[in-house]
């Protein structure tokens, strides 16, 4: 019986041990401007269109921002967003593989609506835009998305989650517009 104990609480002491203790922040500034943001007494210069990592134990923080408006926040996941400036981002879901599997994916995922930046948008979008956030998706803003993913042998289909900010997002609109005039353009009969 002592050492059943003294196991239990040796898997207990080594699965404490390899539980993470350290937290990723990712504090992103979409403006065009610097901007300052400090994580307890650890003060940070973001550039402007960049995004800075910075990583920390986890525990209660304080986090201030530049107009001396301050939030504790207890951090325990693995990896947070801190948007200093309240922008609101765009998830938008790319599905990646054959025809058959993307059609298979959407109805059992249908299109659903959010409002963004005043527009409703119908897709498989969601909105970001509190000071703190747990990090759900797998492209970042201003990160490219690739152009071909590998599916493990028992995947139809990988989905990853980009996250836009309102200027990436506008970018795709454009060029969206663009192509859709170019193919009207193309597909016009002489007159």
């Amino acid at each position: 019986m002592k050492y059943i104990i003294y196991g239990a609480i040796g898997l207990f002491v080594l699965y404490t041990m390899l539980q993470p203790t350290m937290v990723d922040l990712v504090i992103d500034n979409p403006s065009s401007q610097p901007i300052t943001v400090s994580v307890d007494e650890l003060t940070v210069e973001v550039p402007a269109n960049e995004v800075v990592w910075v990583e920390m134990g986890k525990g209660e923080r304080t986090i201030r921002l530049e107009n001396a408006s301050e939030r504790v926040f207890d951090f325990q996941d693995k990896a947070y967003f801190l948007n200093p400036t309240e922008t609101s981002y765009l998830i938008n879901e790319h599905v990646y593989g054959d025809l058959m599997a993307q059609l298979s994916y959407m109805q059992a995922f249908p299109d659903q609506k959010v409002e963004y930046l005043g527009m409703e948008l119908e897709g498989r979008y969601s909105v970001v835009k509190g000071l703190i956030n747990p990090i759900t998706w797998d492209v970042g803003a201003r990160e490219g998305m690739p152009e071909t993913i590998q599916a493990d042998e028992d995947e139809d289909y990988v989905v990853l989650k980009k996250l836009m900010d309102p200027n990436e997002f506008k970018t795709m609109l454009m060029e969206q517009l663009e192509a859709e005039a170019a193919e009207a353009a193309g597909t016009e009969e002489p007159g």
